[in-house]
């Protein structure tokens, strides 16, 4: 159901300076969360955070999960793997990832939007 993406993903500035997530592995590409990453959070580190805070609270038990709708995806956090379904465009398949998995992702994203010449 879930998989574990991060050995696959990269992230790097582009020649303009805007963060990007790339693919490494094997298809099929998790189109949804790299675009998610570039689009919905781009270079917001605060709204990195309250991802990482929900991951937390549906971890610890403290809430069932949140759901959230940004400009152009949907994020769904269950205690143990999320979903991140692109709202328009055709023939997008949702990426569903374990929660471990995409709190790494997360914290790498906010590691290169908070620090992006490191």
């Amino acid at each position: 159901m879930s998989r574990d993406l991060t050995d696959d993903v990269t992230f790097e500035l582009d020649a303009t300076g805007r963060p990007r997530a790339r693919w490494t592995g094997a298809p099929p590409e998790p189109a949804a969360l790299l675009q998610f990453l570039e689009t919905d959070i781009g270079y917001d580190a605060a709204y990195c955070q309250q991802v990482l805070d929900e991951t937390y609270l549906a971890v610890s038990g403290q809430t069932n999960g949140w759901r959230t709708t940004g400009n152009a995806f949907s994020l769904e956090i269950f205690p143990d793997y999320v979903v991140v379904t692109a709202m328009y465009g055709r023939g997008k398949t949702p990426t569903t990832l374990s929660i471990d998995a995409f709190s790494r992702l997360i914290e790498g994203w906010r590691g290169l939007i908070e620090s992006p010449g490191d």
